[in-house]
């Protein structure tokens, strides 16, 4: 069964069950919980670090969430990802890092990944965590990135404030 276009669907039958696909109009913006997720970004980081974290990601730069709660580091990371619209993250993802991945941190590529308090003391504590990962810490509403990452992320002053 082909696919619709944008803001078309189509039932594929599989087996005796039809599974509905809705292709969204290309320029709705994505789906969100209700702007829930959107939300509790705002609530762990004030708009000026948002700002800054898109630009990275923007940038493609490796951004490391932490928090305690993993519902708040999968809402962070999807929120993101939903705020590159119309860009898509086409790097590695991973909302939250099981311990069995730590070595995923020492990748030459861009990553969104989120990490747990717990997972994190291990990554600190095996020197897993490269210099040139952006951190963000949405308990604590900081971020931490070497100068020359940050230097490289200038937005015109016009258009931040416009943001």
């Amino acid at each position: 069964t082909p696919l619709p276009d944008y803001g078309g669907r189509v039932d594929v039958p599989l087996g005796n069950v039809s599974i509905h696909v809705v292709i969204p109009p290309a320029n709705e913006l994505p789906h969100t919980m209700a702007g829930r997720d959107f939300l509790l970004l705002f609530e762990c980081l004030d708009v000026s670090s948002v700002i800054v974290l898109w630009a990275l990601l923007l940038a493609e730069q490796k951004v490391l969430l932490q928090a305690r709660q993993t519902h708040v580091l999968t809402m962070a990371a999807e929120s993101l990802c939903a705020l590159l619209f119309p860009f898509s993250w086409q790097h590695v993802y991973i909302p939250i890092l099981p311990a069995s991945l730590l070595d995923i941190l020492q990748a030459p590529v861009p990553f969104l990944i989120g990490i747990d308090e717990e997972v994190l003391g291990m990554a600190e504590q095996g020197g897993l965590v490269p210099d040139d990962v952006v951190q963000v810490d949405l308990d604590a509403s900081s971020i931490v990135c070497d100068p020359d990452v940050a230097r490289a992320i200038r937005l015109p002053q016009k258009q931040y404030h416009k943001l």
